[in-house]
């Protein structure tokens, strides 16, 4: 995609509905999520990097989303740990202030890096079950167990971290 495509895919997302102004940072997400349906990543990620609203969680979590999407794991998860986790006297915890797509993104990103048994963990303390996403990552790790060599199979019934990444059937992350 070049520039000028670009531009013009950006622009249609900054303009006013019905005379009233919209929000730039629903209008950026649904700029990147644009340029995410055409795989373009990489142009949504720099998209994001260009924004003066770099602290807000919407904007960090597509990052995250656009991360994953690149393949840049180890990046998202240092993306999701500091939106998802605060910490709690020694520990850390997940944010229940926070939308369940975050936290189901951390989760999938952790599970990309190998690390499932704390991706568990994080779908453990989502509180609403009936988020969609949490049955589609727990059909993931049923195959990812099924899949694992009897040694590994030992090793993780011990309680020991199989890092073994996950895959996914679908592209991984969410934007809201």
């Amino acid at each position: 995609m070049n520039h000028r495509n670009l531009n013009v895919l950006v622009n249609r997302h900054f303009t006013y509905s019905y005379g009233q102004p919209t929000d730039p940072i629903d209008d950026l997400i649904s700029a990147v999520d644009d340029l995410l349906k055409m795989d373009c990543a990489d142009e949504a990620l720099n998209l994001l990097r260009s924004t003066e609203h770099a602290s807000d969680p919407r904007l960090t979590n597509a990052r995250g989303v656009c991360q994953m999407r690149l393949g840049l794991i180890d990046a998202a998860v240092a993306t999701y740990r500091t939106l998802v986790l605060e910490p709690v006297g020694s520990f850390l915890a997940v944010r229940n202030s926070l939308h369940d797509a975050y936290k189901t993104n951390l989760a999938t990103a952790l599970m990309l890096k190998g690390n499932v048994p704390h991706g568990e963990q994080v779908l453990e303390e989502i509180r609403n079950k009936n988020y969609p996403m949490i049955d589609k990552l727990r059909s993931v790790v049923a195959v990812w167990r099924r899949e694992l060599s009897p040694w590994e199979n030992i090793e993780h019934q011990l309680g020991f971290t199989t890092f073994r990444p996950v895959s996914l059937p679908f592209k991984p992350g969410e934007l809201v």
